[in-house]
């Protein structure tokens, strides 16, 4: 079965885009929906036959996203890092400077690569804390 391309979409009469829709999700069209919002479901859907669906991992993250930032919140995906990589975070602690290179994934510390700040924080006192609390760079104990 062929399907129109996705740059014809927009030539289509909103009737044809029903019936495409139908075609691509097996059911009716939201009959309120706009046409820019039925175009674009429409070309995701059309480029998912052509390029493959996003991983169950991409979905989920992308759910999670929706609903922290729906709550208001600020996300971070994991693994992801919030800092510039390069940027250099210092701290005195016990009477010495330490400093922590943010990496692409990661953080550097005395020749040592950490998943998190948290870790280093740990390291360098023996105990839990928040990390980027610990480093200052946010509010909190540090």
């Amino acid at each position: 079965m062929r399907y129109p391309g996705i740059d014809n979409l927009a030539d289509l009469e909103r009737a044809e885009l029903q019936a495409l829709w139908q075609r691509l999700f097996k059911r009716e069209a939201p009959a309120k929906m706009h046409r820019e919002t039925l175009l674009a479901f429409l070309a995701y859907r059309l480029q998912e036959r052509q390029e493959g669906a996003l991983s169950k991992a991409a979905q989920i993250q992308l759910r999670r996203a929706a609903e922290t930032l729906g709550q208001g919140k600020s996300y971070h995906p994991e693994g992801a890092q919030p800092y510039k990589p390069g940027t250099r975070i210092l701290r005195r602690w016990g009477g010495e400077l330490r400093e922590v290179t943010v990496l692409e994934r990661g953080y550097a510390y005395r020749g040592e690569v950490y998943r998190s700040l948290s870790q280093i924080a740990r390291e360098i006192t023996g105990v839990r804390w928040n990390g980027p609390a610990f480093f200052g760079l946010r509010k909190g104990r540090g």
